[in-house]
């Protein structure tokens, strides 16, 4: 069982212990305060980046590939805390300057420091996504007027980066469709070319020549009839004026002129068997031909669909570049700089007191307690009762000896000169801070 059983039992361990519990919790609280007043105060710094909508809409500004402004955020945020760039910023600085701190810490120390937030735009409709209105840069540090400069660098940076990504992407854009237009246009010249050279080659197999081939071949087999009838009729009277006998001169000059007749229809009829079969040939290779042209067609028309979307993208990237460099699209806009805080914003001085306090308070009592613990004796009547279930007959009170009086009195003078001087030095430490 433990000396504290009652209110009683607590009330007398107060009477009795109280300047051990002063002590301990003076102690306590100043060494709290002099933490606390060692902590340094903290200054935030704010700048305000607007987003500028554009003065000239453009009609497929979201498209191909173009970034949002929430994803252009994002990416120079992550630039902006990249190591080598908060190493830049605490150099350059000279941020956390005399701390004992090494330089992962203090590049975590700055990444903790800085708050970048975005506020979205209100949603006008649908596909409205991804907008926003301003980007807030807050930057806290023990030095007013580094947190200020550290809050205005990143605002500049932020700025410079954003402009730089722009007009990087719209110039690289318009290189690309302008060489991919270059490409492209070559490459229909060429197959335009080639669809040339292949109908000039197949020039009678060509698949809207067909039925002109057929008539023409047609009208060949109706001149072969005629010109093999009237060989026919000039032989029969060539064999029937060389039949009679003797031949005289006049009939061989007409048997010579039918020869002579005969020959030059034999050679007009060889003529048009040649054509007839160089015409059977190209109808042979017309199927060949007609599906060799529609490669050719087809290839040539997926080129000038290419060509039509890269010219047209061109177009936009022009369009885009061109509002980039007249400062007509969406763009950042610096709103407010970040001015040198007069006040504090907090130190986490008074949470830190407080629970101190708290903490040496209990502490005291704690100790109050193990030192009766220490010293484990019957105190009251209540206590020898509770102990031992036997009710004391006569119970003679304690009585202080000179020197017990004297130590009592030393106590309480010490706990009380404990006191002063502990308060004395928080108002010290309490005045040279506010000095500062």
């Amino acid at each position: 069982m433990g000396p504290i059983q009652s209110l009683d039992d607590l009330v007398s361990l107060l009477r009795r212990r109280w300047p051990a519990i002063l002590l301990v919790a003076v102690l306590g609280v100043g060494l709290t305060l002099a933490y606390a007043m060692t902590r340094p105060r903290v200054y935030e710094a704010t700048a305000v980046i607007q987003f500028e909508s554009p003065r000239v809409s453009e009609a497929d500004e979201h498209e191909g590939g173009t970034l949002t402004p929430a994803q252009r955020v994002q990416l120079i945020q992550q630039r902006l805390m990249a190591r080598e760039n908060l190493l830049e910023v605490i150099e350059r600085h000279g941020l956390f300057a005399g701390l004992p701190l090494s330089v992962n810490e203090k590049v975590a120390a700055l990444r903790a420091s800085t708050a970048i937030q975005s506020v979205a735009a209100a949603q006008a409709g649908f596909g409205s996504a991804g907008q926003l209105a301003a980007l807030i840069i807050s930057v806290r540090l023990g030095d007013p007027v580094q947190a200020a400069d550290v809050a205005n660098g990143f605002a500049t940076a932020v700025l410079d980066e954003d402009a730089r990504r722009v007009g990087e992407r719209a110039r690289a854009a318009v290189a690309f469709f302008t060489a991919e237009e270059a490409r492209v246009g070559a490459a229909l010249a060429a197959i335009e070319a080639d669809i040339a050279a292949f109908k000039n080659a197949n020039e009678a197999a060509l698949p809207g020549d067909l039925a002109f081939r057929r008539d023409e071949l047609a009208r060949i087999g109706e001149l072969m009839r005629d010109l093999q009838q009237r060989i026919i009729e000039l032989r029969r009277e060539r064999d029937a004026i060389a039949a009679a006998r003797p031949v005289r001169a006049v009939e061989q000059r007409q048997i010579d002129t039918l020869d002579g007749q005969i020959a030059a229809l034999s050679e007009q009829e060889a003529r048009l068997a040649a054509r007839r079969d160089e015409i059977d040939a190209a109808l042979r290779e017309a199927p060949e031909v007609e599906r060799n042209l529609s490669t050719f067609e087809r290839r040539r028309g997926q080129l000038q669909d290419q060509y039509a979307v890269v010219s047209r993208r061109l177009a936009e990237a022009e369009t885009a570049l061109r509002l980039y460099t007249t400062r007509e699209a969406e763009r950042l806009e610096l709103l407010e700089r970040a001015v040198v805080p007069e006040y504090a914003v907090g130190s986490g001085r008074r949470r830190i007191a407080i629970l101190g306090a708290a903490a040496s308070v209990g502490l005291a009592l704690v100790a109050a307690f193990l030192l009766d613990l220490l010293n484990p004796v019957i105190r009251s009547a209540a206590q020898m009762e509770r102990a031992l279930s036997l009710r004391p007959v006569v119970v003679i009170p304690a009585i202080d000896t000179p020197g017990d009086v004297r130590r009592r009195q030393a106590l309480r003078i010490a706990a009380l000169g404990l006191l002063a001087l502990a308060f004395l030095l928080a108002m010290g430490m309490a005045g040279a801070q506010a000095l500062r």
